[in-house]
């Protein structure tokens, strides 16, 4: 069914911005021999600060000491986006020159805040395309539970069953779900898991011209 609004995610589903943060933490904690796996830090994969906080310090560190591995992570991160590491999902820009074409509306819904999404999004020239963003902060609980999906269908105003959300996470996913959205999951380059719950699947956006 063609929609009638688009909402996407962003880490991982506009810019690549998840894998960045994958390789930040793995070569935090390598440096700082912090005995955490990659897998650990998957399933971190569209929660917001706030919940991987409350898991650091379930495990015994302090406000403290979390604050500070924050910080350096996102020093690293942002090294790696001020040198332009940070890429384009595939095909996603012609998906949003189609999306314009047809007049279909579309706007972000992400779980990192306000401060560092909004600074990610006008580096790869993407916020002033979003008709709207929900961030983080701008809700009272993060993904998965659904109320940035709430929030951000209520700025399209139009029914639910006429929108699709892409995403890339578990976390994500059953953000969509719990809202009673409809979701297509995208695939990023490195390991990925084809997740349920999903309308179908796609590494490109480009696969989606032909759908709609």
């Amino acid at each position: 069914m063609r929609p009638n609004g688009v909402l996407f995610d962003m880490d991982g589903c506009l810019v690549n911005s998840e894998v960045i943060y994958v390789h930040a933490w793995q070569a935090l904690f390598e440096q700082k021999g912090i005995p955490i796996s990659r897998e650990r830090i998957e399933t971190w994969k569209g929660l917001g600060w706030k919940r991987i906080r409350a898991q650091f310090i379930e495990s015994g560190y302090t406000l403290e000491e979390v604050e500070a591995l924050y910080h350096e992570r996102d020093t690293i991160f942002y090294d790696k986006l001020w040198n332009n590491e940070l890429q384009y999902m595939p095909g996603i820009l012609t998906f949003l020159d189609y999306l314009d074409e047809e007049g279909i509306p579309y706007g972000v819904a992400t779980s990192t805040y306000r401060k560092k999404a909004s600074k990610v999004l006008t580096h790869m020239e993407l916020l002033d395309r979003m008709q709207f963003a929900v961030y983080g902060d701008d809700v009272k609980d993060t993904k998965p539970a659904p109320d940035i999906y709430l929030e951000a269908t209520a700025k399209l105003r139009i029914p639910k069953e006429e929108i699709y959300v892409f995403e890339d996470s578990s976390n994500g996913i059953l953000a969509a779900r719990n809202a009673n959205l409809k979701v297509i999951q995208v695939l990023n380059e490195e390991d990925y898991e084809e997740l349920d719950g999903v309308e179908y699947r796609i590494k490109d956006y480009k696969e989606m011209l032909g759908k709609w």
